[in-house]
C-alpha cells in the first residue's frame, strides 16, 4: 500500500511540475507579446519624431542625391552635432566645476 501511495505521489508531483511549467510558459508568451507591443509603440514614436523633424525643411532640386543629402542627412547631422555639443558642454563644465549646482 505504501508503494502505491508513493507512486501516486510521484505522479501528482510530476503533474504539478508540468502545470507550473505550463503556467510559466504562458506567462513568458504574454510578456513577449507585451514586449513586442512596446517595441512597436517605440518604433512608431521614433518614426513620428523623424517625420515631424524632416518635414520642417524640404528641397526639391531635381537631383535626387542632393535632395536626399539636404532633406535627410543634413537634419540628422545637425541633430547629432547639437547633441554632442550639449553633452560635451555639460560633461566639461560639470567635471571641472565640482558637479551640477542648484
Amino acid at each position: 500500500m505504501l508503494e502505491v501511495n508513493s507512486k501516486e505521489k510521484e505522479i501528482q508531483e510530476l503533474k504539478d511540475e508540468l502545470f507550473h511549467l505550463y503556467l510559466i510558459d504562458q506567462l513568458l508568451i504574454a510578456k513577449g507579446i507585451l514586449l513586442e507591443d512596446a517595441v512597436e509603440e517605440a518604433f512608431n514614436d521614433l518614426k513620428f519624431y523623424w517625420q515631424r523633424n524632416l518635414e520642417l525643411f524640404s528641397l526639391k532640386s531635381g537631383d535626387p542625391r542632393l535632395d536626399r543629402m539636404v532633406n535627410i542627412w543634413n537634419q540628422y547631422q545637425c541633430m547629432v552635432t547639437f547633441n554632442f555639443s550639449v553633452k560635451t558642454y555639460v560633461a566639461r563644465y560639470t567635471a571641472f566645476d565640482g558637479g551640477l549646482k542648484c
